[in-house]
């Protein structure tokens, strides 16, 4: 079994190819992400911050009565995961970080047991490591990237043939990662440089810096059509665009920081998947 990366609030772990996240939230204090493969629904993700440590075994039971009312489930403790499973059923697991406060709860559907097996799930569940400090994993959609810890997901937009996903900092500053598949219908005749500019749109003035690894690396400045322009506080933005032929890919890491200069490197590190 193949597998890729997820990173999102709070965890990252190893999960077959197939399973691709359908829902999500954005809020860094609680939230959920729901993954489905072809079959159906395979997992769920639900975070959220608490004041005090949890009866695990109560929680597992309120999960139990969600999903399999009436059920005999069988609890038992996988490293620092509880867990309990219900036969033809799901199973359910959670764990506590008490340095954050953070509770943890990962519920494979029945499908999934029945698709990969108890043991994939496992794996799964040994392949977690914590997702915070000085430098988070965001992967899913197909964008994989490692970003300083002080930028925040912000927003998503997952299309079939464009996956961006975009973050801020508490200062306003702003990056966004984006990847492209089907090349053909998504450049529509446009070169690297034509395409970028047509990203950012006309009221940016788009100057190519010169080749950087595999692409090109771009500034952009706003042109000031309108007074309310004069006052942004980002004098200029920088972009790098790069394709990936194996893999059929186009990406762009596109940075909005105030104080940068031409010749900067991108703050963060992404994966081409």
């Amino acid at each position: 079994m193949s597998a890729n990366r997820l990173g999102w609030h709070h965890l990252c772990v190893e999960i077959p190819d197939e399973w691709e996240v359908i829902e999500y939230g954005t809020r860094q204090k609680d939230g959920s992400l729901r993954l489905s493969d072809p079959g159906g629904e395979t997992l769920q993700v639900h975070w959220s911050t608490l004041k005090r440590a949890p009866n695990m075994r109560n929680r597992l039971q309120t999960w139990l009565a969600k999903y399999s009312p009436g059920e005999d489930a069988r609890f038992r403790e996988v490293e620092a995961w509880s867990l309990c499973a219900v036969k033809g059923g799901p199973l359910v697991a959670v764990r506590h970080d008490a340095e954050v406060r953070v509770l943890l709860t990962l519920v494979f559907s029945a499908h999934a047991r029945e698709n990969v097996g108890d043991a994939a799930i496992a794996a799964i569940l040994n392949s977690y490591t914590q997702n915070r400090g000085e430098r988070r994993v965001w992967a899913a959609f197909g964008i994989d990237v490692m970003l300083p810890g002080a930028w925040e997901l912000e927003s998503v937009e997952a299309l079939p043939a464009a996956q961006r996903m975009h973050f801020c900092r508490r200062d306003g500053e702003r990056v966004s990662v984006h990847r492209y598949g089907m090349l053909p219908m998504v450049l529509a005749g446009d070169t690297d440089e034509t395409f970028f500019a047509r990203l950012k749109g006309r009221r940016s003035l788009v100057r190519v810096e010169g080749p950087w690894r595999s692409g090109l690396a771009f500034s952009y400045r706003r042109t000031q059509n309108r007074l309310m322009d004069v006052f942004r506080r980002t004098a200029i933005g920088l972009a790098w665009l790069w394709r990936e032929p194996a893999l059929g890919r186009l990406y762009v890491f596109d940075q909005n920081i105030r104080g940068q200069h031409e010749g900067a490197e991108p703050v963060g590190e992404v994966c081409c998947r």
